[in-house]
């Protein structure tokens, strides 16, 4: 119509439905590795730049809790974001097989060193397109953290500080 203004649409994440096909593709064909990234991503809301510097420092695990810790994310801010039972099972199972290298990042690549931005974004690619989802990114699983604990009704204060935003209506869009 003329004269009115289109209201923005929300950000694409994926709903809980979608975000199992994905993960089920990477448990049918894919590596220990490639689960834990997804697992990671989806139950954490790591920028994708936070994920590829993640340490082994960076990771604790228990019987009954773990978190990942955020060293230097957007604006060198410090966080520490608990790990659900998923991702922490998924980081068990992908530690217990990672390849004994000396780079001290948490994911490696298949050079032996610390995976970066495009591997991340091929891994999560690659599944989506076996679970037949389009245009998904590794930001689309932070959104879709988000939204999970917003759905959830964790506080929107404390989910802008677990994602990591300064900015709580970024989160409320």
């Amino acid at each position: 119509m003329r004269g009115v203004e289109e209201s923005p649409r929300a950000p694409k994440s994926l709903d809980r439905r979608e975000a199992d096909r994905l993960l089920r593709e990477a448990e049918r064909e894919g590596s220990k590795r490639d689960i834990a990234i997804l697992q990671t991503l989806r139950h954490t809301g790591l920028r994708v730049g936070e994920f590829t510097a993640l340490s082994m420092r960076d990771i604790t695990i228990s019987g009954r809790k773990g978190n990942v810790t955020v060293r230097s994310g957007k604006g060198s801010k410090y966080r520490v974001v608990p790990l659900n039972l998923d991702a922490r099972r998924a980081l068990e199972q992908y530690l217990a097989m990672r390849p004994q290298v000396t780079s001290e990042h948490l994911f490696i690549s298949q050079r032996d060193e610390g995976i970066k931005a495009p591997a991340t974004e091929n891994v999560v690619k690659k599944y989506a397109r076996r679970a037949g989802l389009e245009s998904l990114s590794p930001h689309t699983l932070r959104r879709t953290f988000g939204k999970s604990a917003l759905d959830a009704g964790v506080v929107l204060e404390t989910v802008a500080a677990l994602m990591g935003n300064d900015f709580v209506e970024t989160i409320a869009i």
